[in-house]
């Protein structure tokens, strides 16, 4: 498997049209991404996916049409793969979705999770993200908002 070397990390936020659960996350987040991915070498997709419920890492195989995708390489610092692999087969956080997203109580379980959840948490681990928020409390378009933010911030330190 995997070491902890790696050539490209990237964020992919979903915009396509998906089913109803897509639409009622777009709706609640009053956003246009309704999932979140990490790639991983362009080989990796990793996120807890409701579908199957649970957290997984499967061949990067998706059509980019549908996604907005931000290469976060030049900004991990700590790269683990191991984490990703712990995360992997833990349960769909649905209690999180409930009372951290819908009812923002902040009440999650703390081995199962949710998309934006997982990936927050692994890039805040590898150093992308600062770690402001909560993972249990980051949307996908929280998520999208932050690796935006980050990969400004860093722009503005190569120019000084």
């Amino acid at each position: 498997m995997k070491t902890d070397s790696f050539k490209s990390v990237g964020l992919l936020s979903y915009k396509g049209k998906g089913n109803f659960f897509n639409y009622a996350i777009r709706a609640w987040t009053f956003s246009e991404f309704s999932h979140s991915e990490l790639v991983i070498d362009n080989e990796y997709m990793f996120s807890a996916d409701s579908r199957l419920n649970l957290v997984r890492l499967r061949p990067y195989d998706v059509s980019i049409e549908n996604w907005e995708y931000l290469d976060l390489t030049h900004l991990v610092k700590n790269f683990d793969f191991s984490i990703a692999q712990q995360m992997q087969g833990h349960k769909y956080d649905y209690r999180g979705i409930l009372l951290s997203q819908v009812i923002p109580f902040g009440i999650h379980a703390k081995k199962r999770w949710f998309c934006s959840e997982a990936c927050y948490h692994l890039l805040e681990k590898w150093g992308v993200l600062d770690g402001s928020y909560d993972a249990n409390m980051v949307s996908p378009e929280i998520l999208q908002r932050e690796a935006v933010k980050a990969l400004r911030a860093s722009e503005n330190i190569t120019r000084s």
